[in-house]
């Protein structure tokens, strides 16, 4: 049971980032991955390596007004230096520089970039420093794993089959114990 809820999570996982973009873009599930292999050599945490004193890890800097824009400009990617930068057909402006040996943003990687400028590029803080909460439990199964398993079938339009023979069950015990099959 367990095994068949994972199957239909991966691929609904799958079937979000392989068909388009997902509708809210998440920094901290689709953003931060980009930036942190593109940007935060160089514009992250260690100031020892840092460039133009911009850090993209921290929205406080990364929207803060400089020279000529913010690297970060919310809801308006256009005016974004940050935009600008990754998606300049000039080799001298355009992040991230072939000096640093890391390949220009894929055509998706840009898509998801912008459409998070987009909808407020809001920063989210990284899932190991968040405290986990409990989630709602359905309340239609006799214990909470049941019952996010059922409510995720039913979000995929699935339904559990017929309760398995004592003699299946027990087979399957065996197997799953022993790896053998029980002997006649």
């Amino acid at each position: 049971m367990f095994a068949s809820c994972l199957a239909v999570s991966l691929t609904a996982q799958q079937t979000e980032h392989t068909a388009g973009l997902p509708r809210a873009v998440s920094y901290d599930r689709d953003v931060r991955p980009i930036l942190a292999d593109r940007c935060f050599a160089c514009h992250g945490p260690d100031e020892t390596s840092r460039k133009a004193n911009l850090r993209l890890d921290l929205s406080e800097d990364a929207t803060l007004l400089r020279k000529h824009a913010a690297a970060i400009v919310a809801r308006d990617a256009d005016a974004s230096e940050a935009w600008r930068r990754i998606t300049s057909e000039d080799d001298d402006e355009r992040m991230p520089p072939k000096s640093s040996g890391k390949p220009p943003l894929s055509q998706r990687e840009r898509e998801i970039v912008r459409a998070w400028i987009e909808q407020g590029a809001t920063y989210e803080p990284h899932w190991s420093f968040v405290s986990p909460t409990r989630p709602a439990t359905p309340a239609d199964a006799p214990n909470a794993i049941d019952a996010f398993v059922r409510a995720e079938w039913r979000a995929h339009g699935l339904q559990s089959s017929e309760r398995a023979a004592p003699e299946i069950q027990l087979r399957r015990l065996f197997l799953a114990l022993t790896g053998l099959p029980p002997e006649p």
